[in-house]
């Protein structure tokens, strides 16, 4: 199951959804975030081994 190559196919080009903002993440963007109380501020993705990534 694990390790084998599957065949995936994917576009020359792909773009997202128009509504996806794809614009550069600044230095100042990054400083100036706040996360509120109650929201994490990592995540994990089990399925990939990485447990609490910082997120942004």
């Amino acid at each position: 199951m694990y390790g084998d190559d599957l065949p995936v196919e994917f576009p020359a080009f792909v773009m997202a959804d128009p509504s996806v903002d794809e614009s550069e993440v600044t230095a100042t963007l990054i400083d100036s975030h706040t996360v509120p109380p109650l929201q994490p501020r990592y995540v994990s993705i089990p399925t990939l081994g990485v447990s609490k990534t910082r997120t942004w």
